[in-house]
């Protein structure tokens, strides 16, 4: 919309075009000082990506946002998420439970895993 008011500002005043289009002058002239900004900021995106990639595609973006402010940089959670979507980065899943079936035995000599023989089941 406020492109619209630029391109017609030449013909016509500021002030007559904002009230035909039903806006505000200031909220077009604040669209003017603001200027356009890029879409994601290409160093906080890179940022992001090497705390995700640090973590092994296993964070999500609260312990993105943890890691940067550990880092000392300063970034909403929500940014984050944003981030971490418009990139594509996606997140790797890990179970907490071992396999069904997979008897998993914590001893003196290490963990070892084998298949679960149920009590009552015919061999």
């Amino acid at each position: 919309m406020h492109r619209c008011i630029t391109a017609l500002k030449e013909k016509a005043l500021v002030q007559r075009v904002c009230d035909l289009l039903e806006t505000n002058r200031s909220s077009y002239y604040a669209a003017q000082t603001r200027g356009r900004r890029p879409r994601w900021p290409c160093a906080l995106g890179q940022r992001v990506k090497e705390a995700f990639e640090q973590s092994e595609w296993t964070y999500g973006s609260r312990r993105v946002q943890a890691a940067l402010r550990s880092d000392g940089v300063e970034v909403g959670r929500y940014r984050v998420r944003r981030l971490i979507r418009e990139q594509g980065l996606r997140l790797v899943l890990q179970s907490r439970q071992p396999e069904p079936g997979l008897l998993v035995q914590v001893g003196a000599g290490g963990v070892t895993a084998g298949t679960m023989r149920w009590p009552n089941a015919s061999s």
